[in-house]
């Protein structure tokens, strides 16, 4: 029995229901594991995608009391493109020489996201999160490929860092913009409205990559898209450029904090792989702990999450997803239309 229908057939939810919310990888233990916790909590209609059988399968061996149809829905990932999303998956992986050992899984994986990202791009569910198995490229090109939003937006990742009342968001492009102070300048926006949505009071920092090999055409670049932030933001703190060492050490002042709102450092980096590293340096120092990785250009409606991602995690991201990121924050005034990471149509 398919529970795809239930799905396809309704409407978008008003502001006053509950989201939404579909797993990619409905036959993961964890995912089930947090469908769980979303059942108890109440806080979203969940969705999982996938094999039914399978997924029955291996709810009985979690022992899991939740029911299909009463708790929550199964949905076949089945439709007139799903031959396409395993060419495109195939032909790509030869392209970029991708070693996939596990074949069976690499369709599916594939295919149980880009069916996801099509009901998120047509708004028959409000977010969706993937990446429990599989690699991050994988799900991330089939987003790019059927999701709208993403289509034209820079993409990026958003981990979020806390230790000892302190927060730090990581932020880096998916791809390198040391020459596009535009890309920059979208991402530092996007990781901002994110922010906002955790009710916290963001300034951003657009960090320096010390082993560029030109660093006064990258303090350039830096300087302006500080200059677009300020035109689309007036009133986000945003410094640039700064030197990494400068940005993370443990006596920084918390200029944007305010009284209602705690504060959050968000440090852009240009280059990919160095909020990474940060984060791998953070995390082996001290109590730090992560929340993360968020997907930015996506309008907060779809999140690849690690591998090693575990089910409480998975329920936190999912408490986040789907969140609208509207313009009504004070930071954030309306001239970032242009550059918003907005729900898309």
């Amino acid at each position: 029995m398919s529970m795809r229908e239930p799905i396809v057939n309704r409407s978008p939810p008003s502001p006053h229901k509950k989201k939404r919310l579909i797993f990619a990888e409905g036959h993961d233990a964890r995912v089930l594991q947090a469908i769980a916790t979303i059942v108890r909590d109440r806080t979203a209609v969940a969705f999982a995608v996938g094999c039914e059988q399978d997924i029955l399968k291996r709810i009985a061996v979690a022992k899991l009391s939740i029911k299909v149809g009463d708790d929550f829905e199964i949905v076949e990932p089945t439709d007139e493109r799903q031959f396409f999303d395993q060419w495109l998956a195939f032909r790509t992986a030869r392209m970029l020489h991708w070693n996939v050992t596990n074949l069976p899984g690499f369709i599916r994986d594939n295919r149980n996201t880009a069916f996801a990202a099509r009901l998120i791009n047509s708004s028959r569910a409000d977010a969706m999160i993937c990446g429990a198995s599989g690699e991050f490229g994988w799900h991330l090109l089939q987003l790019q490929e059927n999701l709208m939003s993403l289509q034209r937006q820079t993409a990026g990742t958003l981990q979020m860092l806390y230790c000892a009342g302190r927060v730090i968001c990581l932020v880096e492009a998916l791809q390198d913009c040391l020459r596009h102070p535009t890309a920059i300048a979208e991402i530092a926006i996007a990781a901002a409205r994110h922010v906002c949505a955790f009710n916290l009071s963001p300034s951003v920092d657009l960090c320096q990559d010390s082993y560029w090999k030109d660093l006064n055409s990258q303090a350039e670049t830096l300087r302006a898209a500080a200059a677009t932030v300020r035109a689309i933001a007036p009133d986000l703190v945003v410094r640039a450029p700064v030197a990494l060492a400068d940005a993370i050490r443990p006596d920084r002042c918390q200029s944007s904090c305010s009284a209602s709102k705690a504060a959050c450092e968000v440090l852009v980096f240009p280059r990919v792989g160095l909020a990474a590293a940060i984060k791998d340096t953070l995390l082996s120092q001290a109590d730090w702990q992560c929340v993360g990785p968020f997907l930015l250009g996506t309008a907060n409606r779809a999140h690849i999450v690690s591998p090693t991602v575990s089910s409480s995690l998975l329920t936190r991201i999912a408490a986040h997803a789907g969140t609208p990121l509207d313009e009504s924050h004070d930071l954030l005034s309306s001239k970032s239309v242009s550059y918003s990471d907005r729900r898309g149509p």
